[in-house]
């Protein structure tokens, strides 16, 4: 019975059967199957890599859930024209033509990143739906 259904799940697992050995050696066919710890090494790999994708998933989902919250912040509150203005297009810089400038003197101590007058800038012109069509393609990139 057990080798019968040794067969079965070999058959289902598409693993191919042992070769023949050739005629006058048959002592030269080997076949290797990998043990057990290899099969362990496997599963342990393969938890490590569905935890990383966990862990990615909700750190990129908090992220989205801040920047969701703060660009609602951004658009109650009175001192923007957001929610009287309408919506304007971003401004395109215009490239001039003409002899180049004269570098910077003093580089500025800014760190980079975004600056609450940034975050301002983009909640004006985020429309409602794209932070939703984020989540959705978010837990759409999770599922396998």
């Amino acid at each position: 019975m057990a080798e019968w259904l040794r067969q079965r799940v070999l058959h289902y697992a598409r693993v191919p059967p042992a070769p023949e050995a050739p005629l006058g050696a048959p002592d030269s066919v080997r076949i290797f199957r990998a043990g057990k710890n290899y099969y362990r090494l496997r599963l342990l790999r393969w938890g490590l890599t569905q935890a990383g994708a966990i862990i990615g998933i909700a750190v990129s989902l908090s992220f989205l859930g801040w920047f969701k919250h703060e660009i609602e912040i951004t658009r109650m509150d009175p001192g923007t024209a957001a929610s009287t203005a309408p919506v304007a297009p971003l401004p395109i810089p215009i490239l001039k033509m003409g002899p180049p400038a004269d570098p910077p003197k003093a580089k500025s101590r800014r760190a980079p990143g975004l600056t609450r007058q940034d975050l301002k800038m983009v909640a004006q012109h985020t429309p409602w739906w794209a932070i939703p069509v984020i989540e959705v393609f978010e837990f759409g990139g999770s599922c396998p």
